[in-house]
Formats: C-alpha cells, sequence, structure tokens
C-alpha cells in the first residue's frame, strides 16, 4: 500500500507542477502526461504516439511499434476514434498524408477487416464503426480484379472528416501506435524533453519560443483613430527573452547553379536613434506613429533572445489602406417592370486593398433604415464578390429605396465602417410579360476574395435570373473531380459555398446548376478556384535533447504556393555564413537538401557548444514563416534524484516492474541486482495475444529499461537494485518487493437453468490479503456490465459490492425480471492491482417459444381457404406442441388480431423438407377479403409472442351467405314506407359492388316489388341500416311484407323472413278536449282529458305531451301563447291514458295548460 501512496502523491505533485510552471505551453511542446512516457498521449485507458518525421512501410512501422512496447493502432469504440481524429488535426498539417493502422483486409474472407497483430478477442472490426469508412469495401464479386496489395485501413480525410481508407503497404506514411496505460512502464519514451535532467520542471531553463508572432497590420491614415501602427509579437523563456526588431528587404541574386534566388537582408531598428521618438520598442511591440508609404512599407522581423540563445520570427508589413469619402446624391430613380431579373450595384468609393469591403443593405423607410435580409426574400442576392443586390425576379413588393453599407475589413477582423452610399430608388411596375427561363448571369460563378490564400474564408457565389416564386430557385454545387464538398458549407439557400480557412485541397472545379420550381433547368457554369499560400510548415521543428557526441538531425520542411525558399539560422545568423566564415565547422554542419521545398540539417558528434537555438525560415512573393526549436547537448553522470526506484508489489503467479529511469548522458547500461546478487536477464518480447511483455527467463529488461520478473514466488521478495553507468560515472538505487499471496476463489458463477421473469443470483467471492483491494467486475459475452447506467437493461443488474468485512452478497450478480436475452455466458472478474482472477457461468433461459419467422401464404388462394407456412422459433428449453394462427382482416384496427385455428398440434402440422418448416391450412377465412397472418409456437410453459405478419394476400369472392337480421320499421313521414335492419359486417361481404335488396309488397298483393337499396343509410348510432320508400299521400298506414337480402357481383344471398311494417300514419285530425286540471298539492296539478277521436289513417295513440306556463292573462290571448314559447315546459305521458300529473310547480300560482297527442312521433295541439 505504500508503494500506492508514493505513487499518488508523486503525480500529485507532477500534476501541480505542471499547473504551476510559467513556460510549460510553447507551442513545439507537448501536453506533459503523467499517465504516459514522454512522446505518448493518454486517453481514457490507453497511451498513443504519432510518429510523422520518418515515414515508414507497413512492416516497418509494425515494428517500430513494438520496439517501442506498444502495437499499431487499433480502434476499439467511436470515442477513441474522434480522440485519433482531433490529435490528427493538430499534428496533419498536410491532410493528403494516410497513416497506418493495425487494419487489414483478412486474408480468409475478402472485403472484411481485421486488427492484425491484436489479441484474438479484439481482431474483430466492430460493426458500429463501419460508418468510419470513406472508402468503398469491395464486394466479393470485385475480388479478380482488385489490387491484390491495397489491403491495409489507413486514416485519411475527404477534406470533411477524419476516416479509413484502403491502401497499400508499401508506402511511406506516418504510422500510429497503441499500447495499455497499464503497460506504460514497458513502453519506450519517444523523445528527451528539455526538463530531462533538470532537478526541478518548474524552474528548468530553456532558450526563448514565440507565442505570438507578428501579423500584416491595416493602416487607413485619415480613419485610424490611433495615428500609429503596432506590430506584436510574444515570447516565452526562462530567462525571459529580450527582443529586437529588424527591416527586411530582398535582393534577387543569380547562384552558382543559373538558378535565381532572393536574399533576405535584416538592418537593426535602432529606436533611440529616432530624434522624434517616432519609433518604438516595448516588451515585443513594435509602434510606428504617423506610419508613411515612402518609410515604412517595408518588411519588419522580430528577435526573441536569451543566454541559450535568439530565434526570429515571421517578417510582417504595414498594409497602406485607402477608403474615399462617398457621394451623397442620391442616385437617379430605377423603374423595371415585374418578373424581370435586375441588379442593382453598390458602387463603393475608391479603396485598398482589394477585397477590403464587405456590404450589408438596408431600406430606407420615411429617413429609418431597415436591414434586408436575404433568408426573408428568396429573389433577392447580396453578392460580396461583385458588390451589388440581385434580383432573380422582381415583384412590385420589390419596390423601395436601397442603401448599402459597407465595412472594411482585414484578416478576417472588421475594422471600420463607412458612411452609408446613396439612397438608390427601386420601383417596379407591373406587367403580363412572360416569365424568364433560369439563366446564370455571366460574372458568376464568382469567388471572395478575388485571389483567395490559404486559411481565408473563401465564398464561392452563384446568381441566377428566373422564375422565383412558389419555391423559388434551386441551387446545386458539385465539384468535377468528384470529391465532395465540405460538410455545411452551403448556405444563402445553397447559392453560397463557404470555405472557411480555405486549404490547398479545396482546389478545383466548382459547378453551378440552377432549376426553377416548373422543372426547367439552367445552363451549368464551372469556376476553377485556385489559390495562393504563404509558407507553411507540413513538419515544424521539435525541441531535440541529446547525448553528446551523437548525431542531430533536424528537418525543415514548407509548402507555400508559390513554393517557398527556405533559410536555416543558428542564433541569428544564416548556418550557410556561419560555415563560409569558418564559426561553423564544415565537417560538422551540413544541409541536406531532400527537396525544393524541404531540407535537412545535421549536426555530427555534437558537443555542449553545439547547444542553441535553430530556425527555419521560409519566404515566398506573399511572406514568410519561421519555425523554431532549441538544441539541448547533455552530459551528465548518471542520476536517481528525479526517478529513484520506487518499491513495487507483486502477487504468486503473476509478474512484476521494477521501474529504472535514472538520467544521464551519455547513453547509458544498466544493471539489476537482488538481495545484492547480479541478475542475468534477456530482453523481452511483445506477445501480441496480450499485448504486453513476455520473457523467455526468469528476469528481462524492457524496452524502458524496467526490470520485468516473472512468475513470481515468494522467494522474490527482498531488495532490488539498480546500478545506472556511463563514461562520466555511476548511480544506484533500491526499493523493496512484497510478494503477497495468489488470489482464490471461494465461490463461483454457477451454470443453471432458470424460468423468464425469475431472479438469479450468481455468487463470487474471492479470498486475498486482508489489506488488498479487490474489485468485482461482470461481463456478458465479453462486455463489461455498466451498473450505473440509467438504461431499463443496465437495471437488471445489481452488483451488491457494498460494505467491508464482506457481506452474504459481496461481489454476486443479481439479475431481476430475467429475459431470453440475458441467456448467456457470466463472466466474474475479481481484480486488484496486481492481479486478476476469474470465473464463468452459463445462464440458460426457460420459457414459451420464441416468435416463428418466414411466415408465407401459398398464392393459391381459396374462398374461405389458404396454406400457410412458417419457420419454427426457438423453443426455449421445452419442446414445442401446438401452434396458434392468427388473423388481422383489412377492416380490423392493425392490432386486432382474431384466432383463426388453436392448439393446432405440431404433428397435425405438415414438415416441408429441406428447409424444416412447418405448414398447415386455415379454413375459416371471410371471401373477398385482405388479411394478414401471423403464428404463435406454444410449450408446456405457455403460448410465445407472436411472429411478424406475412405479406397481405385476399381471398377469392362469392356471393353473400349471410341473411341479414332484425329486419324491423315503421314511422317516418306521411305517404313512405320506412323498414331497417342490422347491416352485415364488412367482413361478410363477401365481393365487390355490395348491396341489399328488398322485396316489398301490400299485405293484400299477391307479388312482391324489387328494390336495390343503393341509398340505405345507417341509423340508430350504426347499429341499423334504414332505407325510406315513398308510397303515395293516401296509403297512410297500411300494413307491408318486407324481405331483404344482401347482394355483391358474384350473386345474391339468402333472403330474411317477411316481416309486416306499416307505413307512416296521418297527421292526426282531431286533438284531446275536455281539459281539466285541478290541485293535487302545492307544488302539483293533476290534468285530465278525453282522447280525440280516432280517423282514417291514424296510428294507435303513443302518448300524451302535457304543456304548461303560469298564466299572465287569458290563456288563449296573443300574449298567453307568447308566454308558452318563453316560459313553458312539458311533461310526458305515455299510453293510451286520459290522465297525468306535474310536479315541481310554484305554490299559490295560476298556470296554462295544453295537451298533444302523440302518434307514431307526431305531436298535436289542441
Amino acid at each position: 500500500m505504500l508503494y500506492w501512496l508514493l505513487i499518488f502523491i508523486f503525480n500529485v505533485f507532477k500534476s501541480e507542477v505542471a499547473a504551476i510552471n510559467p513556460w510549460f505551453g510553447c507551442p513545439q511542446d507537448d501536453i506533459w502526461d503523467t499517465n504516459c512516457p514522454d512522446g505518448w498521449f493518454n486517453f481514457e485507458a490507453n497511451c498513443y504516439s504519432f510518429f510523422v518525421q520518418d515515414p515508414l512501410n507497413y512492416l516497418a512501422a509494425r515494428k517500430n511499434c513494438e520496439e517501442h512496447g506498444g502495437l499499431l493502432l487499433r480502434i476499439d469504440t467511436l470515442k477513441e476514434h474522434q480522440f485519433v481524429a482531433d490529435r490528427l488535426n493538430d499534428i496533419a498539417v498536410n491532410r493528403s498524408l494516410r497513416w497506418y493502422t493495425a487494419g487489414v483486409m483478412r486474408p480468409d474472407s475478402f472485403g472484411e477487416f481485421m486488427w492484425e497483430g491484436h489479441p484474438l478477442n479484439y481482431q474483430s472490426v466492430r460493426s458500429e464503426l463501419l460508418h468510419l469508412w470513406l472508402d468503398t469495401i469491395p464486394k466479393p464479386a470485385e475480388r479478380p480484379t482488385f489490387p491484390r496489395d491495397r489491403t491495409r485501413l489507413v486514416y485519411g480525410t475527404d477534406r470533411n472528416r477524419w476516416g479509413w481508407y484502403l491502401d497499400t503497404p508499401n508506402a511511406h506514411r506516418g504510422h500510429i501506435c497503441r499500447a495499455p496505460v497499464a503497460n506504460a512502464n514497458q513502453l519506450l519514451p519517444i523523445s528527451k524533453s528539455l526538463a530531462y535532467g533538470s532537478d526541478f520542471p518548474n524552474r528548468m531553463a530553456r532558450g526563448p519560443c514565440f507565442i505570438v508572432h507578428p501579423k500584416d497590420v491595416l493602416y487607413v491614415h485619415h480613419m485610424s483613430t490611433e495615428k500609429y501602427a503596432e506590430l506584436r509579437c510574444e515570447a516565452n523563456g526562462n530567462p525571459q527573452p529580450t527582443y529586437k526588431w529588424y527591416y527586411v528587404s530582398t535582393e534577387m541574386r543569380t547562384n552558382s547553379t543559373g538558378d535565381t534566388v532572393t536574399i533576405l537582408h535584416r538592418t537593426l531598428i535602432d529606436a533611440a536613434s529616432e530624434p522624434s521618438g517616432r519609433i518604438s520598442v516595448s516588451a515585443g511591440s513594435l509602434v510606428i506613429h504617423n506610419p508613411d508609404t515612402s518609410t515604412d512599407s517595408q518588411m519588419f522581423q522580430c528577435e526573441a533572445k536569451n543566454i541559450y540563445g535568439s530565434i526570429l520570427s515571421r517578417t510582417a508589413r504595414i498594409i497602406f489602406g485607402q477608403l474615399e469619402t462617398a457621394p451623397k446624391q442620391p442616385r437617379n430613380e430605377r423603374i423595371v417592370m415585374s418578373h424581370q431579373s435586375e441588379t442593382l450595384p453598390c458602387e463603393p468609393p475608391a479603396h485598398s486593398p482589394p477585397d477590403s469591403l464587405l456590404y450589408t443593405v438596408y431600406m430606407n423607410k420615411n429617413g429609418e433604415l431597415e436591414p434586408v435580409l436575404p433568408e426573408y426574400r428568396r429573389n433577392l442576392f447580396i453578392s460580396q464578390a461583385k458588390g451589388l443586390i440581385g434580383f432573380s425576379e422582381v415583384t412590385v413588393v420589390d419596390s423601395g429605396v436601397y442603401v448599402c453599407m459597407i465595412t472594411m475589413q482585414f484578416d478576417g477582423h472588421r475594422m471600420y465602417d463607412s458612411p452609408k452610399l446613396p439612397d438608390m430608388p427601386f420601383t417596379v411596375r407591373y406587367s403580363n410579360e412572360p416569365r424568364q427561363d433560369p439563366r446564370i448571369y455571366d460574372d458568376f460563378p464568382a469567388v471572395w476574395p478575388t485571389n483567395p490564400q490559404r486559411g481565408q474564408l473563401v465564398r464561392l457565389e452563384c446568381f441566377a435570373a428566373g422564375y422565383s416564386q412558389l419555391d423559388g430557385l434551386k441551387y446545386s454545387w458539385r465539384r468535377l473531380d468528384g470529391a465532395p464538398l465540405r460538410t455545411d458549407s452551403l448556405k444563402d439557400y445553397d447559392r453560397v459555398i463557404e470555405l472557411p480557412n480555405v486549404q490547398p485541397e479545396d482546389q478545383g472545379e466548382y459547378e453551378c446548376n440552377v432549376e426553377d420550381s416548373l422543372g426547367k433547368m439552367a445552363r451549368p457554369k464551372t469556376l476553377n478556384l485556385k489559390i495562393t499560400a504563404k509558407p507553411y510548415f507540413t513538419t515544424p521543428l521539435q525541441n531535440t535533447v541529446v547525448d553528446i557526441n551523437s548525431d542531430v538531425f533536424l528537418t525543415c520542411e514548407a509548402s507555400g504556393i508559390p513554393n517557398p525558399t527556405h533559410e536555416w539560422y543558428r542564433n541569428d545568423i544564416t548556418v550557410s555564413q556561419l560555415i563560409a566564415t569558418g564559426k561553423l565547422n564544415p565537417n560538422q554542419y551540413s544541409i541536406i537538401h531532400d527537396g525544393p521545398t524541404r531540407s535537412t540539417l545535421r549536426i555530427q558528434k555534437v558537443k555542449l557548444s553545439d547547444s542553441g537555438m535553430f530556425t527555419c525560415l521560409a519566404w515566398n512573393s506573399l511572406g514568410s514563416e519561421a519555425s523554431s526549436a532549441e538544441v539541448r547537448v547533455l552530459e551528465l553522470a548518471p542520476t536517481f534524484r528525479k526517478h529513484p526506484v520506487m518499491p513495487n508489489e507483486g502477487m504468486v503467479g503473476s509478474t512484476a516492474v521494477m521501474e529504472c529511469q535514472p538520467e544521464g548522458a551519455p547513453a547509458m547500461t544498466v544493471e539489476w541486482l537482488h538481495d545484492g546478487t547480479v541478475l542475468t536477464t534477456s530482453d523481452s518480447w511483445l506477445d501480441p495475444e496480450t499485448g504486453t511483455a513476455n520473457c523467455a527467463s526468469k528476469y528481462c529488461k524492457l524496452p524502458s529499461k524496467n526490470l520485468l520478473i516473472v512468475d513470481l514466488v515468494e522467494s522474490d521478495a527482498g531488495q532490488y537494485t539498480c546500478i545506472a553507468k556511463n563514461t562520466l560515472g555511476q548511480a544506484e538505487s533500491s526499493a523493496l518487493l512484497t510478494i503477497i499471496p495468489q488470489l482464490k476463489m471461494s465461490l463461483t458463477p454457477i451454470s443453471r437453468v432458470v424460468y423468464r421473469n425469475s431472479t438469479v443470483l450468481l455468487p463470487c467471492r474471492v479470498q486475498s490479503s486482508s489489506y488488498l483491494d479487490v474489485n468485482y467486475a461482470w461481463y456478458f459475452e465479453g462486455v463489461n456490465l455498466k451498473f450505473d447506467r440509467l438504461d431499463l437493461d443496465a437495471r437488471r443488474y445489481e452488483l451488491a459490492q457494498l460494505y467491508r468485512p464482506y457481506g452474504n452478497y459481496f461481489g454476486t450478480l443479481k439479475i431481476v425480471n430475467v429475459q431470453f436475452e440475458n441467456s448467456g455466458n457470466y463472466t466474474c472478474s475479481a481484480e486488484t492491482p496486481l492481479n486478476s482472477q476469474s470465473s464463468s457461468g452459463v445462464v440458460r433461459i426457460a420459457g414459451p417459444p420464441g416468435p416463428c419467422g418466414g411466415v408465407v401464404v401459398d398464392p393459391h388462394v381459396g374462398v374461405d381457404r389458404v396454406n400457410v407456412s412458417w419457420a419454427v422459433g426457438t423453443s426455449h428449453l421445452f419442446q414445442i406442441l401446438y401452434f396458434q394462427i392468427e388473423a388481422n382482416a383489412m377492416y380490423d384496427p392493425p392490432n386486432q388480431w382474431t384466432i383463426m385455428a388453436s392448439n393446432v398440434s405440431i404433428s397435425s402440422t405438415k414438415l416441408l423438407k429441406p428447409s424444416d418448416r412447418r405448414m398447415t391450412v386455415i379454413s375459416n377465412l371471410a371471401a373477398n377479403m385482405a388479411y394478414r397472418i401471423r403464428v404463435r409456437a406454444g410449450n408446456a410453459l405457455g403460448l410465445g409472442e407472436p411472429s411478424p405478419p406475412s405479406l397481405s394476400f385476399t381471398t377469392l369472392p362469392t356471393k353473400p351467405t349471410l341473411v341479414p337480421q332484425n329486419v324491423t320499421g315503421g314511422g317516418g313521414k306521411h305517404g313512405t314506407l320506412v323498414f331497417k335492419w342490422i347491416p352485415l359486417k364488412r367482413v361478410n361481404e363477401n365481393g365487390p359492388n355490395f348491396h341489399y335488396r328488398a322485396h316489398i309488397k301490400a299485405k293484400e298483393n299477391a307479388e312482391y316489388s324489387i328494390h336495390d337499396l343503393w341509398t340505405a343509410k345507417m341509423s340508430d348510432d350504426g347499429k341499423f341500416m334504414q332505407y325510406t320508400l315513398t308510397l303515395g299521400d293516401n296509403l297512410f298506414y297500411k300494413p307491408y311484407d318486407v324481405m331483404v337480402q344482401a347482394v355483391n357481383s358474384e350473386g345474391v344471398g339468402p333472403l330474411s323472413e317477411p316481416v309486416t311494417v306499416m307505413s307512416a300514419t296521418r297527421v292526426p285530425t282531431n286533438a284531446p278536449s275536455g281539459v281539466t286540471a285541478g290541485a293535487f298539492n302545492c307544488s302539483s296539478i293533476r290534468v285530465w282529458w278525453y282522447p280525440p277521436l280516432p280517423s282514417e289513417g291514424e296510428g294507435p295513440t303513443w302518448g300524451y305531451r302535457i304543456l304548461y306556463w303560469p298564466r299572465i292573462s287569458d290563456c288563449r290571448s296573443l300574449e298567453s301563447d307568447r308566454a308558452r314559447h318563453q316560459l313553458g315546459q312539458r311533461q310526458t305521458v305515455h299510453g293510451d291514458v286520459t290522465e297525468g300529473l306535474i310536479i315541481g310547480l310554484d305554490a299559490d300560482t295560476y298556470y296554462c295548460i295544453a295537451v298533444q297527442v302523440i302518434c307514431f312521433n307526431i305531436f298535436w295541439l289542441i
């Protein structure tokens, strides 16, 4: 435990050192990662190294990773890919380069890939990563013509994102190595940092490095509020650097080979010699007051210097701009006819530099300026490239006074705003001119800025005339070289491609296409985008810490358009000049030119005096760029002051690593002792199956010089001493190795069969040393169970590792409500910092059968039957005994399934060979009905889940077979016969053109008349179908015999039994008479009357309705009649009665009363 505590304290100390180190953060420094050695980057549980300086082929790259203690890159998760992509964005300046990984095409399976050299369990490329392919994965049919050596998975970019390509193994490329953090102590550091040999990294001495390089600045004399220009540089170093500034001029010369070369001359700026104080230098800033084109148009360069040397910055200029005053007089009114295409040029005043103006457009409405927003006016376009307002098609709503506003920008920053340009009155008059066909304007596509440079924001604009109503014009772009457009680059209704930070790979021909809402196409037009580029470094210089008498190689590779020239500087003087003047030994210093843009500075047999600062300065006609680094030569006797050997623990049967990381130069030899006895060690080798170092003997030296001890036994405990020696001396450091007894599992998971929805307990417990921390992890089919996740599946797992000493369920996995998908192999892993033990058990889930599959209906469908076949699903450990067939008819809800056949024994179904499918016949279907069929299987534990439904099929039609039920009728308007019946269900209609037919005759007649009831309607809330037959005005309340049958295009169905239905009664001609009333109590009145005298054609009396209202005058007066309509209430009494009772009346109140007779829902008032 002491060892882990010391490691924790040491890591905290290193983290705080990094936080307070004032020199931490030079651009050429990598972030110090305490989990991985120098040159390795940590992400989650792995260390990564990116090798770009010396490209290698695939086999050499693989060997290089193994020599450093790792393997070529394998990608397991999308998060890991994103980490790699982010690092490549930072490292890979040249995006055309590709990077080797461990991915290769499987030799035994064309078109599938694996991670070569990695453990078998991790060799498969996971399916969720397949969308990372930017290349087309070859299909097996392409094998005969596919290049045999194009089998390596490499990282590359399509300009939008990083992903995977297929490539050959022979090309020299960068490569990426990966190793587990757990194996960090076996990794070889990639390089030495400047902190090497320093006892106090937070105060380590170092040469200068630029944090801020000077940039070109814009100065517009009459618009600049501050009458000076400032060029600024900033550098770090220890001690803090001082600054000098230089004038830089160029001279063209012809060298010995006849080539014209550019020579740079520097002249120191002496601010003190300026008596007027016009020029001053302060803390890295060069300030020039009242700059003038005659004296200040040259280039300027900053130098940072401390006791370790000096470095040079890129050059910068003062750009003298111009922006004249705009005229104030409004322009003449522009009058156009509607449906034309028009442009309004902004016509800015004279200005420089070119393309320095940004345009916004407003409308002048009674002196108030309102911004014009093209996103709400699809027919309007504001062109930055041409400085104009374009209308694809004008309408009368486009009339108004337009105003252009301009802003001067420089290097992507808004600098100066100008007063508005003159008003532009614009009037559109209505016309009937025909619509225009789409046409791209002659000046488009256009590019802004006109001469784009790498790193700028570039706009490609397309503008067309044409019919812009409805959905407007539709713009589309493509690259003629087939490369995809940048993601999210289309703007302004796709009229514009925006390319922030434009790069050389964005160059090419872009084609614009335009289509109107009527489908008419404009003739496509193209734009060839070409850019220039100031010099930039594809391989920046890196700080180099080397042993004395070793060789140093510094590579400078700069690109640019046009190609740049570059020069090496040692401190502030060119290396070539130092060699020519004898200040540097030409036998020791040499420059190797590897091409027009790349050279290597070689320093042989370095001495302490060769330490210093080196700068590579590259320039072309557009400007310059500088990259600097420190070369530090070390001569140091071995020391363990910074990294003493630390105590460690190991477990019997496992391995242990004793770390030995002394610092010294020149190279040291390392010797190990155990309790004073010299150990004989061999070299380790990397086991690709496990990704860890292996040893053929008891003791091995790792690539990192640490000691690997394998197959630990108790006698391996004791003191281990590391002795480091070089030509300057030796040093030693010792620490104890403690051996801990091996883990023993006392409880292990047991394989078992359980029922679905039950609870499963899988025990797991180990016996270990009392002070050793044990963590239990569970794996399902090799995938770690994440107990802190909140999704449904994760909530089924409960890890009962809660208290110490051990509880009853310590390490136990509890699965609640277990389901079939939980069936599989469960592994418990008891993990300690020293070792782990694991044990597995298989859980099998019993329950109803799984869903059947592949339900197929025989295409030879009958009227009411069909052959159905299906594939039997999983039995879930109990034999399948029977099936249930279910159907969903076309007119049923999608989730309503009817059982067509239940308990269909497996023996009654037919077994189809060789597919082992089952088949049966369903014979109770409805005719002319679309169905879907599904199947369930059952066993002794119940009925299983349904299969996916079959495709829809339709049975053959036939004539109706069912009789309409409950034929009845009566009522209606006088002169009609109303009858109704319960309609057949849609499933029973049996064929197309379905309707009903009625057979009707008067009671006294012998013959039936036939009526097709096409206009029958639903009644009684859809319970009945009703038809009204017109008879004649005098046929009141006559008996008729009615029969109803169903009819379709295949024939007629059976008739219903004859039912007598009375025709409608006539309106009663007589009213109740002799109405009298008497008080029954204080709130009710009893009313009596005589029934009306019957007359011919009237039906029986169904009841009476008593109407009553407070008396306000004579009950037969007009005022009382109004009161009846406003205040009247009613009481209905049923049957042929002669009295009724009114209740709920006001006490001591007179009421008027009237009585209606009810005869077949017809009322009559006395």
